[in-house]
């Protein structure tokens, strides 16, 4: 009896494993798929004749890549959990990156925003756009409440704002944000 109860648990704690890991990896094939979908739009604009951009973005809008991480994230419009399953969400109440104003960009902090942590003032922030690439350097970190107006202030200047869930290890709701402000770069 004993050697059968021990069995299940192992059974049932591998099972637990799998759950909770697996959102993990789903997330990574929708970032890679995100990413491909952002290939062959760019490849569709360099052979379009199109002059409004927007006719050809559905989709992903753009790409961001923290300096000195190897990862690159898609941006897309919008912040459901789909969305955010993808990759980065802007706040489609908010300026897309490079135009002057504040954009909010969302993220989960397993996997898409996980490197968010260990940034410090001064380094840099790469965004890639149907316009070109634009670089942003970080001016401000700050961990707010989920509803501080600090995450959509206004800005004079075309600025972005990545907002992720804080603490970064932590089993259930969050109750706060970890919010990084950078301005793009003269």
């Amino acid at each position: 009896m004993r050697k059968w109860f021990s069995i299940l648990l192992i059974v049932i704690g591998v099972g637990c494993c799998v759950m909770a890991i697996y959102p993990i990896f789903e997330m990574n094939q929708k970032v890679n798929e995100s990413l491909n979908e952002w290939e062959g739009i760019k490849d569709q604009y360099q052979q379009s004749d199109v002059e409004n951009k927007e006719l050809l973005v559905e989709g992903v809008i753009g790409t961001l890549k923290i300096t000195d991480y190897d990862n690159i994230i898609p941006i897309r419009m919008g912040t459901t959990d789909a969305i955010l399953k993808q990759g980065i969400g802007l706040d489609e109440s908010t300026v897309k990156p490079g135009e002057v104003g504040n954009s909010v960009l969302y993220g989960h902090r397993e996997n898409i925003l996980w490197n968010l942590k260990d940034v410090e003032i001064g380094d840099n922030i790469t965004v890639e756009t149907l316009d070109g690439t634009l670089t942003f350097e970080i001016s401000e970190i700050q961990i707010v409440d989920p509803e501080d107006p600090y995450i959509y202030h206004t800005a004079e200047e075309p600025t972005i704002t990545l907002v992720t869930c804080y603490p970064f290890i932590y089993m259930g709701p969050t109750p706060e944000r970890y919010v990084v402000k950078a301005v793009l770069s003269k």
